[in-house]
């Protein structure tokens, strides 16, 4: 991240438009914001940097921060420097994970048991077979309400593997019982 400090007038104008409020709570940013959430402040000369970042350097003399800014609070939004550490990414990586924000490593269910799922295990060996009967892409796209990209997967073997018999999806295990 490129360095960046804050003039006089860029202190004031930043705390304006942060809603300050009790010293524990989150202090939201109320002007615009990136794609993911994250408030972005204009200095003087244009550029613009993250509001969170700005945040610190307001509160450690006006210099940029050196690594990343953390947020205690999971917050975007959240410009309280109370709730805002810096550190590295090893340790902003580390720090999401242990708190289930990550799609890397994550335990959890997938195939027909995962939240965003559209397809069943039955669907994804359909379209395999009715593309071999001769359907396209995009007729089989607009059967099974998915993206012309998502059937590409499936016919390609990147997205709902061809399952053997009796071997059940993804999902949490359970005790077979006799």
């Amino acid at each position: 991240m490129k360095p960046f400090t804050l003039s006089d007038a860029d202190y004031g104008r930043f705390w304006s438009y942060v809603s300050v409020g009790d010293a524990a709570a989150c202090w939201p940013w109320t002007r615009s914001f990136n794609n993911k959430g994250y408030g972005r402040f204009y200095l003087s000369g244009g550029r613009g940097v993250l509001a969170h970042r700005a945040a610190v350097a307001a509160t450690s003399g006006g210099a940029s921060p050196v690594g990343v800014v953390m947020h205690a609070c999971d917050n975007p939004p959240c410009c309280n420097p109370a709730r805002l550490s810096v550190g590295t990414h090893a340790c902003n990586s580390r720090d999401m994970i242990a708190k289930g924000r990550s799609l890397r490593g994550r335990v959890g269910p997938r195939g027909e048991l995962g939240p965003n799922r559209k397809l069943t295990q039955a669907a994804a060996d359909e379209i395999r077979s009715l593309r071999d009967k001769g359907f396209t892409h995009y007729a089989l796209a607009e059967k099974f309400g998915v993206s012309r990209p998502r059937i590409a997967q499936i016919l390609k073997g990147k997205a709902w593997l061809p399952m053997p018999p009796g071997a059940r999806p993804f999902g949490p295990r359970v005790k077979e019982l006799p």
